[in-house]
């Protein structure tokens, strides 16, 4: 990797002002190699070098044929907007393609720029496409995706061959269960029908004025829409329904504020699982039809429940870790169907326990955080752990009442607030703590926490960063 930037006579400074040290980086982009300066290496497909992060520099009238992916972090218009994606838009052998990531939305600015910059004598718009090319990739790719399909007991072939339709849609039904049961299958499917849906857009309108037909494109397609929630089919809509109807009394839903014109910028889902009624989760995939289907729903709610709480709590790991371990077995062979889901509904009620601990301890979920951290690889007596409780408590208090002078902005980024910070908790912690907490492990657990909440505030979650 690599940064490219303008050199400025008085950079050094100007990011040391910043905590940041750039002469690193300016070394590697003055480094001459081998006889290449940087710009050559990065247009070698062999060299390591493969990402560079830009400003300015690179991002226009700058060639890199094999240059596949462009991550767009600015926004940009018209000309400026156009060139920069012509970085990833040239043609280079087994690149089928360049790929645009947007994270700030200037695709609403891409087609009024086309317009302007990328049309025809006759209006049409560029580039051409090659369409005979493009139905030789489509049926290529419905080749493979039935190949890979047979491999998991999937037969196109005897589905297409019925002659009930309903037959038919109850084969694909069974079929999609079969790829959603396995995170693998279904990850190789979602690539295979995302390939062959892309190329088949990109061919039309002439894919249709040509009268190209594949058999197997429809029942591929069918399970791409089943995938994306794209098709209402009443069966397999009705299984998610179930499962999702007692998924769902377990989410809040949640407005942000109103900004100043009274526009809502989003919502957000709380997950409480204080109100999941295990019991009912296991009598409805026991009658389910479709289990992988339910199940797979269940996987997601898991996730993001999980994703929620680590949020809250960074000692939750472990529930993680035993989340991927569950997941990973099953679609290692190592477990049957129903061993399966009871693990994973052991797991929601173990959950479910966890999310309950707080009010148990009465603590709040960042006074727990703070106390988790502290007794984490420690045994303590029952009145160790009260003070231990107590330290959590007053070191929440301490630092969140004086968050204005403690938590300036950037104040990761200098060692005086960082100090200030660490001493606050140093004098709390001192205060508070048990005598088994000696001078080494003290030093240990006041690390611990400052760079827990310098992650915080790097990344911009949590009590911390709020």
């Amino acid at each position: 990797m690599a940064v490219i930037i303008s050199e400025d006579a008085d950079e050094d400074k100007k990011f040391a002002t910043q905590g940041l040290d750039v002469s690193a980086h300016r070394t590697k982009m003055n480094e001459i190699k081998d006889g290449r300066d940087i710009e050559d290496r990065y247009k070698d497909p062999n060299d390591p070098l493969k990402l560079v992060f830009v400003c300015a520099m690179w991002l226009t009238g700058f060639d890199v044929k094999n240059l596949s992916t462009l991550y767009l972090d600015k926004p940009m218009k018209g000309h400026t907007l156009m060139q920069a994606i012509a970085r990833a838009n040239r043609v280079y052998p087994d690149k089928p393609c360049g790929i645009v990531v947007d994270y700030v939305n200037v695709f609403k600015y891409m087609q009024r720029a086309l317009s302007q910059y990328a049309t025809g004598d006759d209006g049409q718009e560029f580039p051409a496409k090659d369409i005979d090319r493009l139905l030789e990739l489509i049926n290529q790719t419905i080749a493979e995706t039935d190949a890979f399909l047979k491999s998991i007991s999937i037969d196109l072939d005897a589905i297409i061959a019925g002659d009930d339709t309903f037959d038919k849609m109850e084969e694909l039904r069974k079929a999609y269960n079969i790829i959603v049961a396995n995170d693998d299958d279904k990850e190789k499917f979602k690539v295979l029908s995302n390939t062959l849906m892309n190329l088949h857009d990109a061919s039309k309108p002439e894919v249709f004025e040509l009268g190209w037909h594949n058999e197997k494109f429809g029942p591929i397609a069918y399970l791409h829409g089943l995938l994306y929630n794209q098709i209402d089919d009443e069966k397999i809509k009705r299984a998610r329904l179930r499962m999702g109807q007692v998924l769902d009394n377990s989410i809040i839903s949640q407005k942000a504020e109103d900004n100043d014109d009274g526009y809502v910028i989003h919502r957000t889902k709380v997950i409480d699982l204080s109100k999941i009624d295990v019991d009912q989760l296991k009598r409805e995939i026991k009658v389910a039809p479709y289990k992988a289907v339910e199940i797979d729903d269940l996987k997601v709610f898991i996730d993001e429940a999980l994703k929620q709480m680590m949020d809250k709590n960074c000692t939750r790991d472990k529930f993680s870790v035993r989340f991927k371990n569950i997941v990973d077995r099953y679609n290692a062979g190592g477990s049957e169907n129903e061993d399966y889901y009871e693990q994973l509904l052991q797991l929601i009620e173990d959950l479910k326990k966890e999310s309950e601990r707080p009010n148990l301890m009465g603590l709040s979920e960042e006074e727990l955080e703070i106390f988790d951290l502290l007794i984490k690889g420690k045994n303590l007596t029952k009145a160790e752990e009260q003070k231990v409780i107590l330290s959590a408590k007053n070191l929440y208090k301490k630092l969140n009442e004086n968050r204005s002078s403690l938590f300036v902005v950037d104040w990761y980024r200098g060692e005086q607030p960082k100090a200030r910070v660490k001493n606050a908790i140093m004098e709390t912690l001192d205060a508070d703590l048990p005598d088994s907490y000696d001078k080494e492990v003290f030093i240990v657990k006041i690390d611990l926490l400052l760079n827990h909440f310098i992650d915080m505030a790097v990344q911009g979650y949590g009590w911390v960063a709020a």
